[in-house]
């Protein structure tokens, strides 16, 4: 039986392109960018950066009238529900000693305790009520950053504000250690003139009370105007001059 060995040239099989085929999508080649080397690119100088300022602070105005009102109205409740329940504290404790004042007296002397006591810690109750303020104020405006510390107000109101309220416009400024230190100023006036008035005058002569030599100079007629003309006259020179050097 004879075999056929005939062979036969089928070519590239691998490269047949039969009907149907799917083809691989080739990318295409994305040209090529030149780099240039040696010197960097030239940067344009634009000048020093603006300077940037700090807008006034209304927001701790409130806390003038009410110490807290600031925080409640930014949201920290914590912190006006304290300021704001010892604030009422006070004021009811040194309303009831003052209204049970001739019957409290006796009573103390009863206990063994002297009588002056009650005027005493209306005295106490005022200097703690006077740093509840304070405080509330102080921490109830916000605390710019020190680059950002000259406040964007005009010297004529920032004046004016302190003409109202020595410290007011301290705070609108930013200045809330100089807005401290003034109202601590307008509580000590305050508490000189209360001290000679003819009801505390007479409050503390129902006490057998006499006020040290240093009292007594506090409450002169003297002391009594020259010290609230130079607080206020201070407070509205420093406001305007800080708000000036930040326009």
């Amino acid at each position: 039986m004879s075999i056929d060995s005939n062979v036969y040239d089928l070519g590239d099989v691998d490269k047949l392109n039969l009907p149907g085929e799917l083809k691989a999508a080739t990318a295409p080649e994305l040209p090529r960018v030149a780099t240039k080397q040696g010197t960097p690119p030239r940067r344009i100088d634009f000048g020093a950066p603006p300077e940037i300022h700090a807008d006034p602070d209304w927001t701790a105005v409130p806390s003038l009238v009410i110490p807290g009102a600031a925080h409640m109205l930014r949201g920290e409740f914590a912190k006006a529900l304290c300021l704001i329940t010892m604030t009422g504290f006070t004021l009811t404790l040194a309303w009831a000693v003052y209204g049970t004042l001739d019957r409290l007296g006796p009573t103390l002397e009863l206990l063994g305790a002297p009588g002056a006591a009650a005027v005493w810690t209306l005295g106490v109750l005022a200097i703690f009520l006077g740093c509840i303020h304070i405080g509330g104020v102080y921490s109830g405006a916000r605390q710019a950053h020190p680059a950002y510390r000259t406040a964007k107000l005009h010297p004529a109101v920032a004046g004016t504000a302190s003409g109202i309220m020595p410290g007011l416009g301290q705070l609108l400024n930013g200045d809330r250690g100089r807005a401290a230190l003034l109202l601590s100023g307008v509580w000590l006036v305050a508490a000189s003139w209360i001290l000679a008035s003819p009801w505390m005058t007479g409050l503390l002569a129902t006490q057998n009370l006499i006020l040290p030599d240093w009292l007594a100079v506090a409450t002169s007629p003297v002391l009594r105007w020259t010290l609230p003309a130079v607080l206020w006259t201070m407070a509205i020179y420093d406001a305007a001059t800080r708000a000036g050097r930040g326009r």
